[in-house]
């Protein structure tokens, strides 16, 4: 049988005959072709390489408290007033004063002193426990003259109410008062007693909430390096290091976080300037973060 065969011309130009099976083969070599174009499109589409500037609000997807601020802990005759600082690790220091007013033989007597604050803070970041400690060193006044001195040492132990913003909790309170009178530093009083029903407010801008900020860039061999900073609503700033792999068949870029004790393990896929977190879990602030997307 005579295979049947095509003519074309282009401007005049004639043009072999192509038998039909010839014209079918490369067709569906072009065919071919372009479904596996299509994939490797889609594939970049779906999901590329991570590279310049993320900012990610981390606290939409699973809080992380950072108990630093400002503090004015009032009662009916005295008061604490201090400010906190916590950094990377959950360590807690803090400065601030005292006052206290009482009776000291039957004489109106106002106490003053110096707060050292130490502490930390632990536990999972939805539910973190915070150990502080308020160091009291001062005097006692009255009419003008300093008639003994003092020190008190009150340990807490708390746990955060999101809700209503405050820290509550228990612990012990320990008063050593000394006279300067005497002949000799003799301890007129020193007593240790539990303290219950504690409730410290919350700075106002310490709710659980943070940015994390990225700065990637793609390395050899799908690596990456970089730095990333996490941030809080106080202010506090915390600097990391950023180190991680790219997977080419699910397009998920793995980001190591390293800084002065915290690390954060993150995955995330990338689409432009666009990033989605899929899991976070490290320790951050001293409290154990974990996260997976649903």
């Amino acid at each position: 049988m005579r295979l049947l065969t095509t003519h074309c011309q282009l401007e005049g130009f004639p043009v072999k005959p192509l038998k039909i099976n010839k014209i079918m083969n490369l067709t569906r070599h072009f065919l071919a072709l372009n479904c596996i174009l299509l994939t490797l499109l889609a594939a970049n589409a779906k999901a590329g390489k991570l590279n310049g500037n993320y900012s990610i609000h981390a606290g939409e997807l699973i809080s992380l408290w950072d108990v630093s601020g400002n503090y004015s802990n009032s009662f009916s005759v005295g008061a604490f007033t201090y400010t906190l600082s916590e950094d990377l690790s959950g360590q807690i220091v803090g400065v601030g004063t005292f006052y206290l007013g009482e009776d000291y033989l039957g004489v109106p007597t106002g106490l003053y002193g110096v707060v050292t604050n130490t502490g930390s803070i632990s536990g999972i970041s939805t539910n973190p426990t915070v150990d502080l400690g308020l160091a009291v060193t001062g005097t006692g006044e009255a009419l003008g003259i300093t008639v003994f001195n003092f020190t008190e040492v009150l340990n807490l132990q708390l746990s955060i109410n999101g809700i209503s913003g405050t820290m509550n909790g228990s612990g012990t309170d320990i008063f050593t008062q000394v006279p300067i009178f005497s002949g000799r530093d003799e301890i007129i009083r020193s007593a240790s007693q539990p303290v219950t029903g504690v409730q410290i407010q919350l700075p106002g801008n310490a709710t659980g909430d943070w940015q994390l900020g990225l700065n990637v860039a793609p390395q050899k061999n799908n690596k990456y390096s970089g730095t990333a900073t996490i941030t809080t609503p106080n202010g506090n700033h915390q600097n990391m290091n950023v180190a991680g792999s790219y997977s080419l068949p699910n397009g998920v870029s793995t980001l190591n976080l390293t800084g002065k004790g915290g690390n954060l393990t993150l995955t995330l896929a990338a689409s432009g300037n666009q990033s989605t977190v899929k899991t976070m879990k490290g320790k951050l602030f001293g409290q154990s973060v974990n996260y997976k997307s649903k």
